[in-house]
């Protein structure tokens, strides 16, 4: 029989008599060729046919070095196109293993994991075997091999750390297969022993240091299926239910118990059973009722975090055991919160009632591999205690309460979603240790309203943007209001001219300027707020002007315009250098703001550019600039102009609009407190006269 143009001069019958001949030569250049030939899948099948796979077994049982790795090589390819399986004895699986053992050269040791991945990954069907066994393929294959050799998975987990980056994936590939057949077959008190035995091995974290590493995409393939596989794990774990009948679980419960106090201290019964489990931070004497949503995995890393932070542990209870019960923060329903924020946070519920038998790992997924890795899912024990110490550091800082578990609850989960989600694969635990250790209860807060905005904005849309429109106008009004006020108050204002030139002033000028007060004037807003009254002083008077006092008014029905400039002076004007110790905008340089009302020309007013100066007012404070300039604009229906309006009315919306989102209520504020018990004072009217009249 003669094969297509692959095979070239070799027919299948003399491939089998070369590696099945007396000569070691003939069988080693026989299985060079075989590995290359059984790539076709047409002399794959003639080759099985044939009878060639006994042969090419003896060699796999027989030879070493180069022939072992091409006989090995073959048999694999064979495998994989489902042809050879009959064959395939425990004999075999059992030359796989010792290859394995005995550390040979590279290219066997590729070979002979992958034919051990081929293994352990055949599903098991009785129809495809002559001699149908349970216990010839996965898992169960390796079980009485790896008693007469018990250093194989040493030796395994060793071959990760393999600079060949083909080793390591096939040494990765045989993990996740043995986990995969483990977790599916093993049963419910199997498959913990298996993973907790890869763990002590090295397992998770010689794979962490893989996908921190340079090679990452050269082995991306078998690294996210152990990720995924990982997650598998934790969503087994998170659906055992906690029952306080099964002694391991009880065992637990108790250890946590035990662990509570000093190792010198002898609990007596009567401390293991007074409020035992509400001092630890349970909501009540039935900690299974805590454990409901979390689970078994709530269970596990609670008790990690007490065996691993034993000291840190006992002397939070301790510092908690003379606080109010209402001041004391529960660690362990904090510890269950923070698991859930984790299986959340690592999307470990997309793998529930996924089977662990099917890989999920996709081409895409291996391109984006830089970005579907998460180391941190590996430290899962090490993220959670430093998540949980920042969770019980944020209740002692904002003072909080049992009513405010919830509130802090959240803060924690923006937290701990923050720092996680902003590292890349390559964060140290020591630099997220860091994160959730050093961010303040004030910028998660400013994080909690910047995602507030941003969850709203996505969920309400075209509403959230009239509400925005809303609250704006509402500052604005709220602004206008307070901006007269301060015109209905009234202010001084100097009256001042050049040491130089008296009768010239230049405003605009950029150079510093010897200025001196001539008179003060003192300006105010009728109540009706039709006019502006004023009147001239040579001194400012030590009793503020009554407005009937206040002999010359502007009609502001004549105002077209009101104008401002700045200059600058070697001098600060009378009171306003009082005015710069509180106001933080006013200038230590001495800068004067001129504020120009214009209007229609009259006998008194001097004309520039077409408009007639009503008023002149200067100061030297900023904000004082700012209430009368806005003030006036805004008394002309006219927006306002200066920084400070301006950011006082984008503070109001934004807090506004905040308080909205949050949904504050009225129950929300605990008013009897506030209150203190007492009745809110009434302020004294000692003082105070009978000016004051309606505004209609």
């Amino acid at each position: 029989m003669q094969v297509g143009s692959m095979a070239g001069p070799h027919d299948v019958r003399s491939i089998i008599a070369g590696i099945a001949s007396d000569s070691e030569s003939s069988r080693k250049l026989s299985a060079y060729h075989l590995q290359s030939l059984v790539v076709d899948p047409s002399f794959a099948r003639a080759f099985v046919q044939a009878q060639g796979v006994p042969a090419l077994k003896q060699v796999v049982l027989e030879e070493n070095g180069n022939a072992l790795a091409y006989a090995l090589g073959s048999l694999t390819r064979l495998l994989e196109m489902d042809l050879g399986w009959d064959h395939l004895s425990s004999d075999v699986i059992e030359r796989a293993v010792q290859v394995v053992v005995t550390r040979p050269v590279i290219n066997v040791l590729r070979n002979a994991l992958l034919l051990l991945v081929l293994v352990v990954s055949r599903p098991f069907d009785p129809y495809k075997l002559q001699q149908p066994s349970e216990d010839e393929f996965g898992f169960k294959a390796l079980v009485p091999l790896l008693q007469v050799h018990s250093n194989f998975l040493d030796c395994l987990v060793d071959k990760l750390a393999s600079a060949d980056h083909a080793l390591c994936a096939n040494a990765l590939h045989l993990v996740n297969a043995l986990m995969r057949d483990s977790v599916a077959n093993g049963g419910e008190t199997e498959w913990p022993k298996f993973i907790n035995r890869l763990q002590e091995l090295g397992v998770i974290s010689g794979v962490e240091n893989l996908m921190r590493g340079d090679s990452l995409q050269e082995i991306a393939g078998p690294i996210l299926e152990f990720q995924s596989l990982m997650k598998i794990l934790f969503a087994r774990w998170r659906h055992i239910l906690v029952d306080l009948e099964k002694t391991e679980h009880r065992k637990a419960l108790k250890e946590l118990q035990v662990s509570s106090f000093p190792s010198n201290y002898q609990a007596s019964q009567q401390d293991l059973n007074s409020d035992k489990w509400q001092r630890l931070g349970f909501s009540s004497d039935n900690p299974a009722a805590d454990l409901e949503d979390a689970r078994f995995l709530g269970m596990m890393n609670l008790t990690e975090y007490v065996r691993r932070n034993r000291d840190t542990f006992q002397r939070e209870l301790l510092e908690q055991s003379v606080m109010p019960v209402e001041l004391r923060c529960p660690i362990a329903k904090a510890s269950l919160s923070v698991t859930m924020v984790l299986y959340e946070h690592f999307e470990i519920a997309r793998m529930d009632g996924q089977d662990p038998t099917t890989n999920t790992t996709t081409p895409d997924d291996i391109r984006d591999a830089e970005r579907l890795a998460k180391p941190l899912l590996l430290r899962w024990e090490d993220v959670h205690a430093a998540s949980l110490n920042a969770f019980i550091r944020l209740w002692k800082e904002a003072g909080a309460t049992t009513n405010d578990y919830r509130k802090i609850e959240d803060l924690s989960r923006l937290l701990i979603r923050t720092v996680l989600g902003q590292v890349d694969r390559r964060a140290s635990m020591d630099q997220i240790e860091e994160q959730l250790g050093s961010t303040t209860l004030g910028k998660v807060r400013e994080w909690q309203l910047q995602d507030v905005s941003q969850i709203y904005e996505y969920a309400w849309g075209q509403d959230l943007r009239k509400l925005r429109e809303q609250t704006h106008t509402d500052a604005l009004l709220f602004m206008r209001e307070q901006r007269i006020k301060c015109l209905l108050q009234g202010s001084w204002f100097p009256i001042i001219s050049s040491a130089t030139s008296p009768s010239d002033i230049s405003i605009t000028s950029s150079d510093s300027q010897k200025l001196r007060v001539t008179a003060w004037r003192f300006v105010r807003l009728s109540n009706d707020r039709k006019y502006l009254h004023h009147a001239s002083h040579t001194k400012k008077l030590d009793k503020t002007p009554q407005l009937h006092e206040l002999n010359e008014r502007l009609d502001l029905e004549t105002i077209s315009s009101v104008d401002s400039n700045v200059a600058r002076s070697d001098v600060l004007i009378g009171e306003d250098a009082s005015r710069l110790s509180t106001d933080k905008h006013a200038s230590s340089a001495g800068t004067i703001t001129r504020l120009t009302i214009f209007g229609a020309p009259n006998a008194f007013a001097k004309v520039q550019s077409g408009e007639a100066v009503l008023l002149e007012l200067n100061t030297s404070s900023s904000s004082l600039a700012s209430e009368w300039l806005d003030g006036l604009l805004m008394l002309l229906n006219q927006q306002p102009i200066t920084a400070d309006t301006n950011k006082l009315v984008d503070l109001l919306e934004q807090w506004s609009l905040t308080i909205r989102m949050l949904n504050l209520r009225w129950e929300d504020v605990d008013w009897e407190r506030a209150q203190d018990d007492k009745q809110l004072p009434v302020p004294s009217r000692a003082g105070l006269d009978d000016d004051f009249w309606y505004d209609m």
